[in-house]
């Protein structure tokens, strides 16, 4: 066999194993039925290289954007909430993960508070088509979808107590 063929073939029978395994791991590991949540295995961009969910019985995630005039106020909000409380925030937003944190005018994330940009399929597949988007989470169900304002503090409490 030729020099040349020899190595071709381990490399053409590697790249074909990673189309293959692109292919089959294309994030289908989100789900968000109306039931439980699953994030895993999804490329956030962010200071953490991956999202533990369900650390807290309660979650709130918020998918926004820092041009939005209601989404800023909703933010500080919800800054607030995750660095005093145990209730599980997580910021999304389309926008570039560094603009959005300066945009947030955060240094770092708290134990509670995770700011995560994501791709456009990954806010489809959560059916984010608004800012502000809320989903509240407890114990890993579903309790609460609201499009739109709210008021974070009040909204929270009377949901989770």
């Amino acid at each position: 066999m030729p020099k040349k063929l020899t190595f071709i073939i381990p490399v053409l029978s590697f790249l074909l194993f990673i189309l293959v395994m692109i292919k089959f791991y294309n994030g289908d590991d989100i789900k968000n039925q109306n039931s439980n949540l699953t994030i895993k295995g999804i490329a956030f961009s962010g200071d953490t290289s991956s999202v533990t969910l369900g650390r807290y019985k309660e979650t709130v995630i918020a998918y926004v954007n820092t041009s939005c005039n209601v989404c800023e106020e909703e933010i500080k909000d919800l800054l607030k909430i995750g660095d005093s409380t145990n209730i599980e925030v997580l910021i999304l937003s389309t926008e570039n993960y560094m603009d959005l944190k300066n945009n947030i005018h955060r240094k770092e994330q708290s134990k509670n508070l995770q700011i995560l940009s994501i791709s456009s399929e990954v806010a489809k597949k959560f059916n984010f088509n608004e800012y502000p988007h809320f989903l509240f989470y407890k114990n890993g169900i579903l309790v609460k979808e609201h499009k739109g304002k709210i008021n974070a503090p009040v909204y929270i409490k009377n949901i989770f107590g």
